[in-house]
This record gives C-alpha cells, structure tokens and sequence, in this order.
C-alpha cells in the first residue's frame, strides 16, 4: 500500500527541518520510496502513481517506461491475464518456465536484441527440439509485445525470425509431402499386432484415419473428436465445430476460425463407411474409438500411429500433421486461392496460410509463361484456321 511518511532533519546552520517521505511497493515486490515532498498529499498522490504504475503497467503524467519490471514478474501478470484453453495455457507455463530460466531476474529494460538473437538460435535452438525452441521463442514475443502494449517498455527487444533461424512459423517444404502410397503404408503399418498367446484379434480402427486426415485436413483433435452427426451424406459435407481435449472431452476448436463446413469427398465416405462396419457408431461418441470402444487418448494415439509410421519405413520428421500437409497442397495444386484455402484449413488469418505454404503455390513466372502460351497457342491456331479458310 502507498503511504507517506514525515521526516526531519538538522541543517549545517542548525535549523529544524522536516518534509515528506512517498512510499509504495514496486514492481518487483520490494518497498520503494522517494523523500523531499513539502506537503502529505503530494507525497501520497506520488506514491499511488508509482504504485499505479506498477500494478497495471500504465505511466503516469506522460513519465516515459521505467522498464524496471522484470521478466518474471511480468510474465506471471501475463499468464494470468491470458484467456486460452487449459491446454494452451500448461504449454506457456513451460515455454515461460524456460525463458525465466534464461531472463528472469533481468528487467524488460536491459534486454537487447543481441542477446535475444543468440538466445533463440544458441540457447533453445542447440537444448530443445526445433517446435519446442519456436514455441518459446513465440511465447517470449508474445510477452514483450504485451508490455508494449502496457508501455512497460517503447518497444520490443525481439528481433525478426530470419530464413534458417528458429521461427514460430511452420515452412512446408513440397519435397517433404507424403505421396499416395506412403499415406496407404502408414494406414497398414496402425493396424493392431495380435498378440501370439491370445486368442482375441484386434480391430482395425485405425487403418482409414490417415485416409480421412489426408482428405479432409482435419487436426488431431477434431478427427478424434469426430462424431457420426457431425457427417452430412446427403449434403456431402462434414461440420468441424469441436475437438476432443486432452481430458477426454469435447472442447471447442483450436480457434473461432477452427469452427468451418469443409467438403466430403467420395473417397472419405467411403472410408468412414468401412470403418463403421468395423466399429459402429454410438450416438454422441467419436466415429473413431480405440481397439476396446472407449475414446482415444491422445499419449495412446501418438503411440499408434509412431508404430505406423515406423512400420511404412517414413523418415523421422514425418509428424501426423503431415496429412494436414497434404490436404494443403491438394487444394493449392487445384487452383483454390488463398481465402479459400485459409477458410477450408480453419486458420485465424490469411498470412498464418500464406507463410506456412508459400513454398506449393506456383512460380509465378511458370504461372506467367503458362498463361502467355495458352494465349499464343489460342492466336496462332486461329491464324491457321484463318489461313485455310483462305486457301480453299
């Protein structure tokens, strides 16, 4: 709490003095204080403005940032401040965890770009696995630009990801796109392994979801969470409007663009037709479920299709995101343009689609010289029909 506090003194001619002591608490925790006010209230109107400053992150009087804050301290006002889903918020907690552990007593002040830079490429680049190091470095650009935005500091230290650094966004590369038979050996590869001293085969359950996520582009979750009800046949559409959590429950979309109508093609009705003679559908329930008819998990999913994965022979980096790839490159290849493609993948923006798949749209000088033919080829061929009309 702000208080005030008198204060005298002797002067060097022996006079009695006395003025005004302002306290209050910063922003760090600790007791502040600043003397030589004449009157109380002055002292007191100071000491609420400082502390003002401190709770809310606002400057008073048009003072420039202090930036005395420290990063921990301000990363434990950001958090709390962040409305996401439990999920979400566990993964910043660890991406937090990980930058006070590099920044944390420093103030938002004294960090320089320099410093950052080595940071994100040295520091989490050469320790964590490339999504984890970009994930926190994203969170940690996240959190400076909110003290921006509460003049804590004028602007932020982060400094732009360039090309071959550790960057938030995912760069597609079309020679790293599954083709149609690694999609069908990854399926065969997630069948379930009888076990030789038991008499009980396993179900297939799992064997047309590669299929699915590779025509639909459906997340992880939202294919786990996909229901019979959410599958229009005669409309030949599906409605993407929840995902299944973590904790086994149905939670909304990733984001509000997440919640879309995307196209079912005969090839996914098909699939999801045989897997129901498999495992029929149960009213309110996923259409896909594990070998014993409860809802997967998703540890117990990851773990099937890695087995998969390493049962079609694919490379390390193929990550089941990579089916998603794959619808994305079918409809950029189909000539949809980047609204639609952006509508259809569920992203929040028009740039988070052009960044990750700039790579699969065209060249636009092969788009240039495909055109300039189609209208010379058009031309010279009317000049022939023209010709021969002629000589007739």
């Amino acid at each position: 709490m702000s208080s005030a506090h008198k204060y005298s003194w002797t002067t060097s001619d022996g006079r009695k003095r006395s003025a005004y002591r302002a306290q209050w608490i910063g922003p760090d925790g600790k007791q502040r204080g600043k003397r030589g006010f004449d009157r109380k209230g002055d002292a007191l109107d100071w000491a609420s403005d400082r502390e003002a400053e401190a709770r809310h992150g606002i400057t008073i009087d048009g003072e420039r940032p202090s930036g005395r804050t420290t990063v921990e301290v301000w990363t434990r006002t950001w958090l709390t401040a962040q409305e996401v889903r439990p999920s979400t918020a566990q993964s910043y907690k660890m991406a937090v965890k990980r930058i006070n552990a590099a920044f944390g007593g420093r103030s938002l002040a004294s960090i320089r770009p320099t410093e950052l830079r080595t940071w994100r490429s040295k520091t989490l680049g050469e320790t964590y696995a490339a999504s984890t190091a970009a994930h926190t470095a994203a969170v940690f650009a996240m959190v400076l630009k909110a003290a921006v935005q509460d003049r804590l500091i004028e602007r932020s230290p982060m400094p732009p990801a360039r090309h071959g650094s550790v960057s938030s966004t995912r760069v597609v590369d079309p020679d790293q796109l599954l083709t149609p038979s690694q999609i069908a050996a990854w399926a065969a590869g997630m069948a379930p392994k009888q076990h030789p001293r038991s008499k009980w085969t396993p179900p297939a359950v799992a064997v047309e979801m590669p299929l699915v996520a590779a025509r639909t582009g459906l997340r992880k979750g939202e294919l786990l969470g996909l229901r019979l009800e959410d599958v229009d046949f005669l409309r030949r559409e599906i409605r993407v409007d929840h995902q299944l959590l973590r904790t086994g429950l149905y939670g909304p979309t990733k984001t509000a663009a997440g919640n879309r109508t995307i196209p079912l093609t005969a090839d996914v009705g098909a699939a999801i037709n045989r897997h129901l003679l498999i495992q029929p559908a149960i009213a309110g329930e996923p259409i896909f479920r594990g070998v014993r008819g409860r809802r997967w998990t998703h540890e117990a999913f990851r773990t099937c299709w890695e087995r998969g994965r390493v049962a079609a022979d694919l490379p390390e980096w193929v990550h089941w995101h990579a089916l998603r790839d794959v619808y994305a490159s079918t409809l950029i290849r189909s000539g949809l343009d980047l609204r639609e493609v952006m509508t259809l993948l569920g992203h929040t923006s028009s740039e988070e689609t052009l960044r990750t798949y700039a790579r699969l749209w065209p060249d636009s000088r092969e788009r240039a010289r495909e055109a300039l033919e189609a209208v010379w080829i058009e031309v010279v061929s009317a000049d022939e029909r023209q010709q021969d009309a002629s000589s007739d």
